[in-house]
């Protein structure tokens, strides 16, 4: 199993960033680490 850390903003309602760059690679079977750079609400 691969680890990333994903360095994106992240969004609070949808699906933007980091919320939508973990699904895809959890799905591939990566352990995903998200560091959200900025959070927009």
């Amino acid at each position: 199993m691969k680890n990333i850390l994903a360095i994106q903003s992240h969004v609070v309602y949808g699906h933007a960033g980091n919320s939508a760059a973990e699904f895809p690679m959890r799905r591939l079977g990566a352990n995903v680490w998200p560091l959200n750079t900025v959070q927009f609400f």
